[in-house]
């Protein structure tokens, strides 16, 4: 899950919105589940679509480091089918 404002919020708000979910993506708690979804991924546990879903910015930094993607990810990474 990946938060993210919106132009619903109100324009006086939208410093303190912004300070708020910068916080949270570098909060300690989400980078170990972030690393939790990583190692099942890497164990073939969790699938790349459910990376995508739980964790979207983990799924985008998978695709633009290939190296890290399983073999078989890497392969429709290849074939434009990932």
């Amino acid at each position: 899950m990946e938060l993210r404002s919106t132009a619903r919020v109100p324009p006086d708000q939208r410093d303190a919105v912004a300070n708020v979910l910068e916080r949270v993506r570098r909060d300690e708690r989400v980078m170990k589940v972030r690393r939790r979804y990583l190692r099942q991924y890497q164990e073939g546990h969790r699938s790349i679509e459910l990376v995508d879903e739980d964790a979207p910015l983990l799924g985008r930094a998978l695709r633009s480091n290939p190296g890290f993607l399983l073999p078989t990810d890497h392969d429709r990474l290849q074939a434009g089918t990932l």
